[in-house]
């Protein structure tokens, strides 16, 4: 089996409560891979590495962090069999169907968000009469919290990560306790592609405990969610 430890500023780290949890294939019940267990303390230090990757990483040139995400893409696309081996797996689907439908749309997000960000411009208004001028700009939010459900975690973590990295955001991206394995595997790739340390952090666990701490963190300036009305409701009350 696999072991999973928590994806922070670019290091494989061990949760600080040293607890972890089983993830179990749906279609067999075989247990597939143990992974971190990530608490509040857990949240708060990937938070804290998105923070100080902040002002760097939203600074960078567009066209330089869409050639880091070309990159990721790159090297993702040589490992589509693993990765549609272990989708499959760790969610219960065919095999065919991660591998024709969950990894093409995984590439598709990466792709457009990349040159998608190479797009990002302001605009100068003119006033007629006035001699002064208006102007818009567009700029990050922050750190990003990114919670995504079990169904389809590549797919819709890529489709909720990249156009946030690809604005110059941060992310801390928490996968479903119940298919996390692929969205934890991810961190590899982020890390061979070279992007920056504390710009991507991944950690696992229960909604309850992880996903709610990342909803009440007063640091993360942005949480995009996909799953049930009840916990869409937990998110806006937080």
């Amino acid at each position: 089996m696999k072991k999973l430890k928590l994806f922070i500023d670019n290091e494989w780290v061990e949760p600080i409560e040293g607890q972890y949890f089983t993830s179990f294939c749906p279609a067999t019940g075989e247990p597939l891979a143990e992974l971190a267990l990530a608490s509040a303390k857990d949240v708060h230090k990937a938070v804290t590495a998105a923070r100080a990757a902040f002002p760097e990483w939203s600074r960078m040139d567009g066209d330089r962090r869409a050639d880091l995400m070309a990159k990721a893409l790159e090297i993702f696309r040589k490992r589509k069999e693993e990765f549609a081996e272990w989708e499959a797996k760790d969610v219960g689907k065919p095999i065919k169907e991660a591998r024709d439908t969950d990894l093409p749309y995984t590439y598709r997000a990466m792709e457009y968000f990349s040159n998608l960000g190479r797009q990002i411009r302001g605009n100068v208004i003119p006033l007629p009469g006035r001699a002064a001028f208006c102007y818009e700009t567009y700029e990050p939010f922050g750190v990003v919290g990114s919670i995504i459900p079990w169904n389809f975690p590549l797919h819709i973590a890529t489709r909720t990560i990249c156009p946030a990295l690809s604005a110059g955001n941060t992310v801390v991206l928490k996968a479903s306790s119940l298919a996390p394995i692929t969205c934890s595997m991810m961190g590899e790739i982020f890390l061979e592609a070279g992007y920056p340390k504390g710009v991507l952090n991944i950690v696992s666990g229960t909604g309850a405990i992880t996903g709610e701490a990342i909803l009440r963190h007063l640091d993360v300036n942005m949480v995009s969610f996909n799953g049930s009305s009840a916990v869409g409701r937990k998110c806006l009350q937080a």
